[in-house]
């Protein structure tokens, strides 16, 4: 979708009065791209947050488990299994075994 706008946009760069009231259409095609780029960064954000926060559920869950029954790798690859097992993402296992 990004990369059909971005075509969009280069198109308005070069051809003159194509949006309407504008004697130029590089001000709104500027402005789009930076609109563009700004909400790309915000989701990069984002996930990046939430990676963060599924580390730290995870890193939670692992240690109760690893000071209860096992070491930490073992408690980590066990999160893994029952994840694959049942289909579901690891940080929604750790928040339930946490």
């Amino acid at each position: 979708m990004w990369w059909t706008l971005r075509r969009g946009l280069a198109l308005c760069r070069h051809r003159q009065g194509l949006l309407p009231g504008y004697v130029s259409a590089e001000p709104a095609a500027l402005l789009l791209d930076g609109v563009i780029r700004r909400l790309g960064q915000d989701e990069v954000i984002a996930q990046l947050r939430d990676a963060v926060e599924s580390r730290t559920v995870i890193g939670r869950a692992t240690g109760i488990m690893a000071r209860s029954r096992c070491g930490s790798d073992e408690a980590l690859n066990e999160l893994i299994k029952i994840s694959n097992d049942r289909n579901i993402k690891l940080r929604e296992v750790a928040q339930d075994a946490g």
